[in-house]
């Protein structure tokens, strides 16, 4: 994959395409793309999650101090474990910001961490309906980096297993939630499902980029996706794969 030709047939299309917190994420660490939205973005929360400036101190709703509390902690500026606990409880059980708050209490707090390590370890798999959003899931994909290592190995790769069938959700939310912590799961058991998953299920504008960008984190071949790939969906590809390229530093 071209992903320098793929953002500046991006930069110059006549057709805007409106980038999600994900992409506007990513495109922070590629300066082609960080450049050209420079001119463009006004919002200032997007401005923010593009590295642009620095995000609002409070937006009021849920969705904004997530994703300010997130601009901040990609950026190594850790909240205060208690404000990051009051931002997890407010956002507990809501399935598309309760994953990105836990990580964020997580990054802040060591408690939050041994909690995560403290259920994982108990080693039991609960049933869950498809797309339902589970504690011990939560748990995993919010401390995941830190404390998968210290457990069997035979038990990350169940983990890894029963985890497998979220990442639909996560692409189809573009929320991300597995970029941190896919390295630490068993990659070889993610290596034949994701591309599948990918290719069985029809995705929202941008769900199928972020299977392709998983493929290429993981070291899966993601490009025979790309030819059922829209606009969008090319375009959060390029910018994980340039992401990856420009800089070592990951997205927390």
């Amino acid at each position: 994959m071209d992903a320098t030709a793929i953002i500046e047939d991006w930069i110059g299309s006549s057709t805007p395409v409106t980038l999600c917190p994900a992409a506007l994420r990513l495109a922070q660490r590629v300066p082609l793309a960080q450049s050209h939205l420079d001119g463009h973005l006004t919002d200032p929360l997007d401005r923010a999650l593009a590295g642009l400036g620095d995000p609002p101190d409070s937006g009021g709703s849920l969705r904004a101090d997530v994703l300010s509390a997130q601009v901040r902690t990609d950026r190594g500026a850790l909240l205060d474990p208690a404000e990051a606990a009051l931002l997890e409880q407010r956002a507990h059980g809501d399935p598309e910001w309760w994953i990105p708050a836990a990580r964020i209490h997580a990054m802040a707090s060591t408690d939050r961490q041994q909690i995560a390590r403290r259920a994982l370890a108990r080693q039991n798999l609960p049933y869950v309906f498809p797309g339902e959003v589970h504690p011990m899931m939560v748990h995993v994909l919010a401390a995941g980096d830190r404390v998968l290592s210290a457990l069997h190995v035979d038990w990350t790769r169940k983990l890894t297993q029963w985890m497998t069938p979220f990442l639909l959700t996560d692409f189809e939310k573009r929320g991300l939630w597995f970029w941190p912590v896919l390295e630490s799961l068993d990659v070889g058991r993610l290596s034949r499902p994701l591309p599948r998953l990918a290719q069985g299920t029809p995705l929202g504008p941008g769900g199928l980029g972020m299977a392709v960008a998983y493929c290429h984190r993981i070291g899966t071949p993601g490009e025979l996706l790309m030819d059922k790939c829209g606009p969008l969906d090319r375009l959060i590809a390029a910018l994980a794969w340039a992401s990856t390229a420009e800089s070592s530093t990951q997205m927390r």
